[in-house]
């Protein structure tokens, strides 16, 4: 594959994750300031249940799509793709009428009956969704993230400007305003993404039962593993918001410090998208050694930049928060200080995840991840009731070093992986990097100095003829 390739599709990733990040984070940085903190709180517990969805249909639909579409030609590339959307309209219809149905009891449970109304606000948000991941999916096949960036930009600046409108005003929004404002952004994202993947759309046709089985037991386990990862990262709040040593307000506190570890999974999530196409071609071109040197330079690549942010994010974690979330959350420092650190073993749980779907072991990576979300329900548990809101932090980190250690005993005997060749690498691309902006001053310096000369040269001519 040719390195044009990686740049173009790298930086459209990239810069899809990243300005989904800093337009989401802005909105943040502005609700933290209207709404009080238990309203805050409301808000963080919702947009953590309705992400575990959103990363539950994903896991269903997005890697068997991926991995069949991509090399589909002519009538197979009609049938899968339908087949595929088949099956995430009958999810998507599920889960809308799960939400409905269990919103006053999620509520009931979490002590938050404002919850109810706006779970079932989204039940409607998550069927409008359904265009924008589908076709987001398709254009990924394609390795077109062009697409995929105008999409999330548009859903995620629609919401940006409802709540910039509340800070314009001054006026603290309700929370059923802000959930009908998500209805709105996912319309409009998915109207750019039908628009963005036309060319890859093909005449309708009647779905294939058999590829619609075949996608769903591809699917299957991805599904477990998205759901169960997102229990793992998000079981935290959840414990928070059911302890009654915690409650709302305990969960706006974490929520502030665990915001910004939010800026690690920019370059991690930006090159698991790239890693698994081509992991899956790998396997079969060249075999599992390659596949496992892809995940050390990957995660390599990934730790190059992460290491020095958590270092400086650590130093200077009071300024952050401060930044984020105001001084009313002063409270949420020593929280940072912890959860900035699950950064650091982030990149080798996704390049994990990442690698094993693609080499048919999505099992394991299922079996794997729910462990470490049962192990995360104990540990959170237990440090919750001990230590209060901090616990939460402490208790993650714990379950983040065990399944590290767990995966990375996995990725040795699979692919002889070994973890400390990751920083190996990294300190290869560091250098790289370093010799690339030496050369550049140097040449820069070098054009300068020429330029420079040059007026005296031709002075000299003038006045000699």
């Amino acid at each position: 594959m040719k390195a044009s390739f990686w740049l173009k599709s790298g930086i459209f990733s990239l810069l899809e994750k990243g300005s989904a990040l800093l337009i989401s984070l802005g909105s943040l940085w502005m609700l933290f300031r209207l709404l009080d903190k238990e309203a805050m709180g409301t808000w963080a517990l919702l947009l953590t249940l309705t992400s575990i969805l959103e990363v539950g249909r994903i896991g269903l639909i997005q890697n068997g799509l991926v991995k069949h579409l991509a090399p589909a030609q002519g009538p197979t590339y009609n049938t899968v793709f339908y087949a595929s959307l088949t099956l995430h309209l009958l999810l998507a219809a599920t889960i809308s009428m799960g939400v409905w149905v269990s919103a006053p009891l999620l509520a009931h449970s979490l002590q938050l009956p404002l919850l109810a109304s706006l779970l079932r606000i989204y039940a409607l948000t998550t069927l409008l969704l359904t265009p924008f991941f589908h076709f987001n999916f398709v254009q990924q096949a394609q390795l077109s993230f062009k697409g995929v960036f105008y999409s999330n930009v548009v859903r995620q600046l629609t919401f940006f400007l409802v709540v910039l409108y509340f800070w314009w005003q001054e006026l603290s929004p309700p929370l059923h305003y802000l959930a009908w404002a998500q209805v709105g952004a996912a319309t409009a994202g998915s109207c750019v993404a039908t628009f963005t993947a036309w060319p890859y759309l093909c005449r309708p046709q009647k779905p294939d039962k058999q590829w619609m089985r075949t996608l769903l037991a591809f699917g299957k386990y991805t599904l477990g593993t998205n759901l169960s990862t997102m229990l793992y990262r998000s079981i935290d709040k959840l414990m928070l918001g059911i302890l009654p040593n915690a409650g709302a307000t305990g969960i706006a506190l974490y929520e502030a410090a665990i915001k910004i570890n939010n800026l690690a999974d920019v370059p991690t999530h930006s090159l698991a998208s790239l890693v698994f196409p081509q992991s899956a071609l790998r396997v079969e071109a060249q075999g599992l050694k390659a596949v496992g040197i892809l995940y050390e330079k990957a995660v390599g690549a990934i730790l190059t930049p992460l290491v020095p942010a958590v270092i400086g994010v650590w130093l200077t974690a009071p300024w952050c928060i401060q930044f984020i979330a105001g001084p009313g959350y002063a409270q949420s420092v020593p929280i940072l200080r912890i959860t900035i650190l699950f950064a650091l073993f982030l990149p080798f749980a996704v390049q994990f995840g990442t690698i094993m779907d693609a080499i048919g072991h999505q099992r394991l990576n299922f079996q794997l991840t729910l462990l470490g979300a049962l192990l995360n329900m104990a540990c959170n548990f237990l440090f919750i009731n001990a230590m209060g809101v901090i616990g939460a932090a402490w208790g993650t980190l714990l379950t983040y070093f065990i399944l590290f250690l767990l995966m990375q005993w996995q990725l040795r005997k699979h692919l002889d992986v070994r973890w400390w060749r990751c920083f190996v690498h990294s300190w290869a691309f560091a250098q790289k990097g370093i010799a690339l902006v030496q050369c550049n001053r140097a040449g820069t310096t070098k054009t300068t100095a020429s330029t420079q000369a040059q007026p005296h040269v031709t002075t000299n001519r003038t006045t000699h003829e």
